[in-house]
């Protein structure tokens, strides 16, 4: 039989049955569509992840106190301390950057009595350039505001949203109250998009003296030089602390030293399972629409059986035959794939445009949708088109 032939015969029975088609090709539809949208969610989220841990900065390391790093540096215990970084710095004088933090949770309010919970950060002038932070207003404080312990503050875009409604106006030298201690307020950090924006800057020395009442460091940030390794340097950082916390060969370490890769492998880990979990449970309706494929050629085998009896009495093969219906199934899910494909893709765009996730539509998704829905097709399709294929002549011409 010529392909064209093929094709005529096959698009000539979908449209015959134009309503148990549609109905089948909407089973295949909702599936496709349905692994596309949770595709781009899942990678979305993989991707929203990976960007906010790469904006920590790729050649920064964070010294912790105690034996975790899973906060992200802000630890509790008091076993880090200025000598620590001073040894630091003697030992590794090439490195780019270094700044101490010093933080706590407190409840600022401001003129009017609006407030918010927010995590104070102690930290040096260097803070600014270490973490390459940019100003929307004022300026970030200097190595004088630390030495004259002045109390003057700079706001994170999320506390600035939350005190003053960031309505563009102007809130430098407003006074900000801070665990019953005024703050001036000298700068407004750009936004960010991660937590750094819930976070209010105050000199460290004025945080120790007036709000922890410590000298005692939360976590220490340093930043390498570019094209340096750094394992090499956080190994380095580690032999140093040990030193000078008197640590022995066999004993646990009371800091530790974390690197955003760490952070970044455990995150993509967690996000790739979350993809694939979605995947699998979008992918149960691809399974139905499967199934309906499958009930739709049988039922269409049992229609046609007389069909089929006359075409082998005047010589058509088996494999005519089982051609002919695996094609019909074939171009089924196809069409149904296609659409599925052009809905899914739509969708996620809807709702990312939206704001209500963030979704990445890859080739490989597409290229996924579009290679299930053509093995569903093959899959499903086969059991029937081989028992057309082997129906007795002379039976199926009997058949009523």
């Amino acid at each position: 039989m010529r392909i064209h032939d093929l094709f005529g015969q096959t698009w000539a029975s979908i449209e015959a049955n134009k309503a148990r088609s549609s109905l089948t090709i909407l089973g295949i539809v909702i599936g496709i569509a349905s692994v596309i949208i949770m595709l781009s969610i899942g990678q979305g989220a993989q991707s929203s992840v990976q960007d906010s841990i790469e904006s920590i900065g790729t050649n920064l390391l964070t010294i912790s106190p105690g034996a975790s790093g899973l906060s992200m540096g802000q630890g509790t215990s008091e076993t880090l301390t200025e000598n620590d970084i001073n040894l630091v710095q003697s030992y590794l004088p090439s490195l780019a950057g270094i700044t101490k933090i010093s933080s706590g949770k407190y409840q600022a309010v401001v003129t009017g009595g609006t407030n918010t919970n927010a995590s104070v950060y102690g930290v040096d002038s260097d803070y600014q350039e270490v973490k390459e932070v940019e100003m929307l207003q004022g300026r970030f404080f200097a190595s004088d505001d630390e030495d004259s312990l002045s109390k003057v503050a700079v706001l994170g875009y999320g506390v600035y949203e939350d005190l003053f409604g960031a309505n563009g106006i102007n809130v430098l030298n407003q006074q900000v109250e801070i665990n019953e201690v005024n703050f001036r307020i000298v700068g407004v950090v750009q936004e960010t998009g991660v937590t750094e924006d819930n976070l209010i800057y105050a000199p460290i020395t004025t945080v120790q003296h007036y709000l922890t009442g410590s000298n005692s460091l939360s976590s220490v940030i340093v930043k390498t030089e570019e094209g340096d390794d750094i394992t090499v340097v956080k190994t380095a950082i580690e032999d140093i602390l040990r030193f000078s916390h008197g640590i022995g060969a066999d004993d646990d370490d009371d800091f530790s030293v974390t690197e955003p890769s760490s952070f970044l492998e455990t995150a993509s880990e967690i996000t790739g399972v979350f993809t694939i979990l979605l995947a699998c449970i979008a992918g149960i309706s691809l399974v139905v629409g499967g199934i309906g494929i499958m009930n739709m050629m049988l039922t269409t085998v049992s229609e046609r059986t007389r069909e089929i009896g006359v075409r082998k009495s005047i010589g058509a093969t088996e494999f005519d035959i089982n051609m002919q219906f695996l094609l019909e199934s074939l171009l089924l899910t196809l069409i149904g794939g296609l659409l599925g494909l052009g809905i899914g893709i739509a969708i996620a765009k809807i709702i990312s445009g939206l704001g209500l996730v963030t979704t990445v539509i890859t080739p490989s998704s597409v290229m996924l949708a579009v290679g299930v829905s053509s093995f569903i097709g093959v899959i499903f399709g086969y059991y029937p088109a081989q028992k057309a294929s082997r129906l007795d002549p002379i039976e199926a011409l009997r058949h009523e």
